[in-house]
């Protein structure tokens, strides 16, 4: 996983953000922000505008952050109906997490309009159904298009490509 983090993040977090090759099915863009008095997170798929959300992070989360991270997008696809073959593909970016910084500030201005949306929700709903609220939200992604509709259309093409490869 490729973690685009904010310069706040990356400070929670405590790292330094690294130079690397971004991959286009395992590249996230990641915030930390407020809601009243609880630290949240919003991870988005930079491709696709997928994103999960975390509310009430704390520094004690920080050791399983990546498995953290990675439970939340399975499930929120499993609720999504994702196949099992789209699955293990996206499975396969979480091995493990590279900080770098920010690349697109579209992903990062969409982000934003997420957060938004966020403090206007009732915080007492669940995560996962604050998260699929926001994917199903058309965002300007070439056209306008849901956000998990846009990652299904990648999966299927990451699926194509990889049966063509194995002929």
């Amino acid at each position: 996983m490729i973690l685009q983090s904010t310069k706040k993040l990356q400070e929670f977090v405590g790292v330094k953000p690294t130079e690397i090759e971004i991959d286009t099915l395992s590249s996230w863009h990641g915030n930390i922000f407020n809601i009243g008095r609880r630290k949240c997170l919003l991870i988005t798929h930079t491709a696709t505008l997928y994103s999960a959300f975390f509310y009430g992070v704390t520094k004690k989360d920080l050791p399983l952050f990546l498995e953290m991270m990675r439970d939340r997008v399975m499930e929120l696809m499993r609720q999504d109906n994702f196949t099992l073959q789209e699955l293990s593909i996206m499975r396969e970016g979480f091995i493990d997490i590279n900080y770098t910084k920010t690349s697109s500030r579209s992903v990062l201005g969409s982000m934003n309009d997420m957060k938004n949306m966020l403090d206007w929700y009732d915080m007492s709903e669940d995560e996962i159904s604050l998260a699929k609220r926001i994917n199903k939200t058309p965002y300007k992604i070439g056209g306008y298009i849901y956000p998990k509709e846009a990652l299904r259309a990648l999966l299927k093409e990451k699926i194509q490509q990889k049966v063509k490869n194995d002929k």
